[in-house]
């Protein structure tokens, strides 16, 4: 059934077969996507709002073949409960990865380095430029909102 959502954050392109992706275990998914990722880019469109403003739903999001993975840069994998997930790689140690969505308070559970299927490298979308920017500055967060509140958190403390 095409368009049949794969998970929350993701759900794969008319072209491939989601009702397949939906009813195999996460090894499975893990294996066949990295690699069809291997051969050739996939692309997915994007759902959720765990990737805050940098990936918007309804974006176009394409998925490569990953040779390091590196702090900052946002990476597809399969998450513990199994679903195709899109988020920011905050840390690698000891063979578990720690990811984030842009839009969330806190880490996801760690996942097994091997649950990562590849790097976003081109979205298509409303939120190209907030994706890119986000990408070059990598490990730090240029949002107009944070700054905002940052400049409100200085603002009350000179006031005391």
């Amino acid at each position: 059934m095409p368009g049949k959502p794969v998970t929350h954050a993701a759900r794969l392109d008319e072209t491939h077969d989601a009702e397949l992706a939906t009813s195999v275990s996460a090894d499975a998914k893990i294996a066949v996507l990295k690699q069809r990722v291997s051969h050739a880019p996939l692309w997915i469109v994007a759902y959720g709002i765990s990737m805050g403003k940098s990936i918007q739903t309804g974006t176009r999001v394409r998925i490569v073949q990953h040779r390091r993975m590196r702090r900052g840069r946002v990476y597809a994998f399969i998450a513990t409960s199994g679903t195709l997930t899109v988020h920011r790689l905050r840390g690698v140690s000891a063979g578990r990865a720690w990811l984030r969505g842009d839009g969330n308070a806190h880490d996801d559970r760690p996942v097994s380095t091997e649950s990562i299927i590849g790097r976003v490298d081109r979205i298509e979308g409303v939120s190209t430029a907030a994706f890119v920017a986000r990408d070059v500055i990598g490990r730090v967060r240029l949002d107009v909102d944070s700054v905002r509140r940052r400049l409100r958190r200085w603002r009350r403390t000179r006031r005391r």
